[in-house]
């Protein structure tokens, strides 16, 4: 957070806060994709 700050302040403009937020979307979207996985082979193996 604290180098968006910095782009935006060095550049001025708001792309660096967009590239952070881009990442930090990335992280979140595999992240809960991964425990949708985990969620989903634990529910196959119940239903088993």
């Amino acid at each position: 957070m604290l180098l968006a700050a910095a782009g935006v302040w060095l550049f001025d403009a708001g792309w660096p806060d967009l590239v952070i937020a881009g990442g930090l979307l990335l992280m979140f979207l595999r992240s809960s994709a991964r425990v949708l996985r985990m969620a989903w082979r634990s529910y196959r193996d119940e239903v088993k």
